[in-house]
This record gives structure tokens, C-alpha cells and sequence, in this order.
């Protein structure tokens, strides 16, 4: 990029504007275009005040690596890893760019280099913080007035406060109160559902949204909500702040992530009251009915939510109470699910199952799922003949019996759903009455596939 695309890559340190705005003086057309898609990467100074905040939350002073203060070296990673983005994003974007692109036939003489002046440097830096105070600062503090009234309207009465159980005269309670029911809340609860896989609740969510406006709204919208539950501390009340509801209540709602969360997704079954939760193999010690599941998922069976448990190779199936829905539920169901499988210890099953049944119920899944559909639509049938050590074997068949292409449809689609939910499967195959045709023309389409 040469000196004028670095020159706009430390720009942006202060701002990512005019660290665009300073590409103009790149001549050719694909390295603006890189520098321009790398520069809003570099960590600009509005992120300082929201990375001083979290790293105070999530950091422990007393905590070092060596010599040095770990919340130092966070902020440092954070600065560096924003550069190497920003020059790894220019790079690629340079790599996939036009060669061709025209050049600009930029020319600017340069002045000769000269000691400022201290009035110089005084004057220019107080006209730049004006227009940032004029232009900017106008900004945040409308929105943070805004956000004010939002968070303290509407005011409850008297009356009001003694059914909910808080003391008028306790003003640190009532504040507490009024923050919890205000309209921020509201919008705040309202779209919980969405930040929801994140871990966000509706204080973060207020401050996510109010920050679109400037980042640094963030730190004022979360020192407003400290403030109101403990306005002597609110640092404090922010180090400490716990979940008030749902799954994780009485989790420290600050906290770093936690790298080792378990991947999982949903699957449809034939039973709509039931859905298999994909999981990565040997997540869990125990296959089978689950008798005694972790805290969180425990809570939903003492509710009446979750009508039964049970654990295979690579799932955990949980069947509904009749009268619930998974449009309703299913939000419920994964939080608790996550929270529970971050503890494999306290998992508890009553049944004691082999390898060979776990294979057999496997393949049961994979015939009466979309592979089995779609032999049953062309008019196949698939049953299961034998299971053992690994090996499983089945018989094909109305149209699938002596098909040529059946072959095909037992390895692509029989089998590959197969090894998904079971691993250590060796071997799949057809019975010999049923394959005596096939197995003639599958070896010739393998070839002509790898052809």
C-alpha cells in the first residue's frame, strides 16, 4: 500500500472516516479499495472507553502475564489484533482486486519540513476538539438524555410500589425499580430473543442499541443501570452483575467466553412433540433414558415442560409435555440443554445400552428420515436384517429389489446419514437377494464418477 495506504490505516486510530476519507491520495484504484475495506478494522478511540470498561469488568487487576498487568496486555491484543485485520482484509481485497484498474494522475508538491509552532499546534487541536464537541458530542448527549428518560419513565405511585413489595422510602430500591419497569426495559425484553444465543439480557441489549449512535453511548447507558442498583459503587455493581431471570439466573452476566461451548442443532422427528439435538460424539458418558439430568434440565421436568430425555451417540432427544409447542418452548429447552452439557458428570441413566443397539436405533433413525423418504416416494421399502459389531446389513425392497441404481442410493444416502449419527460404523450393506443386480452397475458408476 506504500506509505500514503498506512498513512490512512493509522487515521483510523482516531477515526475510521477520515481514515477513508485520506485514501483519495492512493493512486491506484484497487489499493483504495483494499485500504478502505481494512481501515474501519483498526480500533478507533471510540472503542477505548467501551474496551476500558470491559476489560475493568473481565480482567482482575491483580491478574499478570510476567511482569506485566494482564488488563494491559488484553488492551494491547486488542489494538494488535485490529491492525493485523485491517492489513490481512487489505491484503486479500488487494490479492481478489482488478489489476487493471486506471491510475490517478495524482501530483502534490510537498512543503518543506518546518519546527510547528506551539500556537499553530494549540489552535488547530482546539478547532478539531470544537467541531468533535459541535458535531459529535451534540449527538451523545442527546441521546444520552433520551436514554435517561427512558430508563426512569414511567414513574410508579405510592401505591404502585407498596404492591410490588419495595419501600417508598427506600430510594436505592425504588430506583432499582423504576430502571427495571421503565421503557428501555421494555424495548430491551423485547428483542431479548434475538441477542439470546449471545448471552446478551435486556441491559446489555438497551446498551447495544443505544451505542449505534456512538460507542462511547454504551459506557453511559451501563453506568446509568450501575447506578441505579447501587449508586455509591456502580464499577462494583457492574464487576458483580448476575442474570435476573432465565436459565443462567444467578450467572455473573459479565464474564470472559467460555471457548469450550458445546456445538448443537435441532433436528425434526416423525413425533412433533419431540426433537434430536445434535451433538458433537462422546460429549456425554451414558447413552439411553435419562432418570436424573443436570440442574437446568431438571428445572423444566419439575415444570412439567420436558416429558422425557434421552441420550444416543450423537443426539439427546427431548420429548414435550403434551399441551406445549417448540415454537413456545424451544428457546427454553436449548438454554437448559447448553447449560447441561457444560456438566457431563451429573448426567444419570437407568438403561444400560450396547454398541449393536445403539447402531440398530441409529439406523431405525436414518430409514425413517428423509433417506428413508426417499425410497419410500420411488416406491422401496428398507428393513433392517442384522446388526452386529459394527456392521449392519438390510434388505431393499419392492422397487429397490435387483435396481440398478440402488446401489447408489444405499451408499449416498443410506450410509452417509448413518456415519453421521454413528461414527464407528465399519461396514452397511445390502442382503445378496437384493443387490444381485445392483452390485453389477455400482462399481461402473463409481468409476464414471471419479472419472
Amino acid at each position: 500500500m506504500g506509505w500514503a495506504g498506512t498513512h490512512a490505516l493509522l487515521s483510523s486510530l482516531a477515526c475510521a472516516i477520515p481514515g477513508i476519507m485520506a485514501t483519495r491520495s492512493l493512486p491506484s484504484a484497487r489499493d483504495r479499495f483494499a485500504t478502505m475495506m481494512g481501515a474501519p478494522l483498526m480500533t478507533c478511540s471510540a472503542r477505548l472507553t467501551v474496551y476500558v470498561l470491559l476489560i475493568s469488568v473481565l480482567v482482575s487487576p491483580d491478574t499478570r502475564v510476567g511482569p506485566i498487568g494482564a488488563q494491559g496486555v488484553v488492551m494491547f491484543a486488542l489494538y494488535l489484533g485490529g491492525a493485523v485485520s485491517a492489513m490481512a482484509t487489505a491484503w486479500v481485497f488487494k490479492k481478489i482486486g482488478s489489476r487493471g484498474a486506471p491510475l490517478l494522475p495524482f501530483y502534490m508538491e510537498m512543503p518543506s519540513y518546518r519546527m510547528p509552532r506551539l500556537r499553530t499546534v494549540v489552535g488547530a487541536v482546539w478547532d478539531s476538539c470544537k467541531g468533535f464537541l459541535r458535531k459529535v458530542g451534540r449527538i451523545i448527549l442527546v441521546v444520552t438524555v433520551a436514554l435517561w428518560l427512558l430508563l426512569n419513565l414511567p414513574m410508579p405511585s405510592t401505591a404502585q410500589l407498596r404492591d410490588a413489595g419495595v419501600n417508598p422510602a427506600d430510594k436505592t430500591a425504588v430506583t432499582a425499580y423504576v430502571v427495571d419497569h421503565s421503557y428501555a426495559a421494555d424495548v430491551g425484553r423485547a428483542i431479548e430473543p434475538v441477542f439470546a444465543p449471545l448471552g446478551f439480557d435486556w441491559r446489555i441489549n438497551v446498551g447495544v442499541l443505544a451505542s449505534l449512535s456512538a460507542r462511547e453511548v454504551f459506557v453511559a447507558t451501563l453506568g446509568q443501570v450501575a447506578a441505579a442498583e447501587n449508586p455509591d459503587q456502580p464499577a462494583k455493581t457492574l464487576k458483580t452483575m448476575t442474570y435476573t431471570s432465565g436459565p443462567h439466573q444467578g450467572e455473573r452476566l459479565f464474564r470472559c467466553a467460555d471457548m469450550t461451548e458445546i456445538p448443537m442443532h435441532p433436528e425434526a422427528t416423525p413425533d412433533p412433540q419431540v426433537l434430536r439435538w445434535v451433538i458433537p460424539a462422546g460429549t456425554l458418558p451414558l447413552h439411553g433414558r435419562v432418570t436424573e439430568p443436570p440442574d437446568a434440565l431438571a428445572a423444566l421436568v419439575r415444570d412439567g415442560l420436558v416429558a422425557a430425555i434421552e441420550v444416543e451417540t450423537r443426539a439427546v432427544l427431548i420429548r414435550l409435555a403434551d399441551g406445549y409447542d417448540w415454537a413456545r418452548a424451544g428457546g427454553a429447552v436449548r438454554d437448559a440443554l447448553a447449560a447441561a452439557l457444560r456438566q457431563p458428570d451429573q448426567w444419570r441413566s437407568a438403561d444400560v445400552i450396547n454398541d449393536d443397539d445403539l447402531l440398530r436405533g441409529a439406523l431405525r433413525d436414518v430409514i425413517d428420515g428423509p433417506a428413508g423418504d426417499y425410497i419410500r416416494s420411488h416406491g422401496g421399502t428398507v428393513t433392517i436384517v442384522s446388526v452386529h459389531n459394527h456392521h449392519a446389513e438390510v434388505r431393499m425392497a419392492g422397487t429397490c429389489a435387483h435396481c440398478p441404481a440402488s446401489g447408489v442410493t444405499l451408499q449416498t444416502r443410506l450410509e452417509k446419514d448413518l456415519r453421521t449419527r454413528y461414527p464407528d460404523l465399519v461396514e452397511l450393506r445390502a442382503t445378496e437377494d437384493s443387490r444381485t443386480a445392483s452390485r453389477l452397475l455400482w462399481p461402473s458408476l463409481r468409476r464414471q464418477r471419479h472419472a
